[in-house]
């Protein structure tokens, strides 16, 4: 087996290319943006007046026209973002499965484990790396893989990809009982949540990944 180091250097060329991606598509999602007004008015049938009157400029109505144009391409990629989202995961995934020599599960994140009856060794090599919305970051990793590589089980993945997930939907609005639907598995707007665990992960550039990739494997 190659060592950490190589595998990095093997993998960076299709990483970066991967984050480039989605710099690309990030860029995209901002020229969906639509021209937003600013009006002082004195009363309704004023601002209603004043916004036509705004809304009917050229220069405005061109903004318009290219935002729309900008969310038809979108609309057509977002796949794409999510496989370039997933592979990116799955890259940092192997490099935690292959070098982690983790050997102690967290006793403060215990709770992920609940109902988690088999694997427990294969998971504590994934409790490395900084805290992530409550979870170490390579357990959100190993669930994000998961879901993507298993998109089609929805609910029907393993406990512990559902506890972590169920975490991540519950972050700072259990008191509420509100469930984050970026991350809420029976969402049914989503397939696969891969660019919302690279959003929770705060992973915009590759040395962005690499530094908590580093981190969190500091033996290897």
């Amino acid at each position: 087996m190659i060592g950490y180091r190589e595998y990095i250097e093997q993998t960076q060329p299709i990483t970066r290319r991967l984050f480039d991606s989605l710099g690309e598509y990030r860029e995209m999602l901002r020229e969906t943006l639509s021209p937003v007004a600013v009006i002082r008015h004195t009363g309704e049938d004023d601002f209603h007046r004043k916004y036509q009157e705004w809304r009917q400029q050229p220069e405005i109505q061109e903004q318009f026209n290219h935002a729309e144009e900008a969310r038809i391409r979108l609309d057509g990629q977002f796949f794409s973002m999510h496989v370039a989202s997933g592979s990116i995961i799955h890259i940092a995934y192997q490099a935690i499965k292959l070098y982690s020599a983790e050997t102690q599960f967290p006793d403060e994140y215990a709770h992920l484990l609940e109902g988690v009856n088999h694997g427990i060794p294969t998971i504590t090599r994934f409790a490395v790396g900084r805290d992530v919305r409550g979870i170490p970051l390579g357990l959100v990793i190993y669930a994000g893989r998961n879901q993507y590589n298993h998109m089609d089980d929805g609910e029907n993945l393993k406990r512990i990809n559902l506890n972590i997930f169920n975490a991540l939907a519950r972050y700072e609005h259990e008191e509420f009982g509100y469930l984050n639907p970026a991350f809420e598995l029976n969402n049914e707007h989503l397939d696969t949540y891969s660019t919302n665990i690279m959003s929770a992960l705060d992973w915009d550039s590759y040395d962005a990944f690499l530094e908590d990739i580093n981190r969190s494997l500091p033996d290897a």
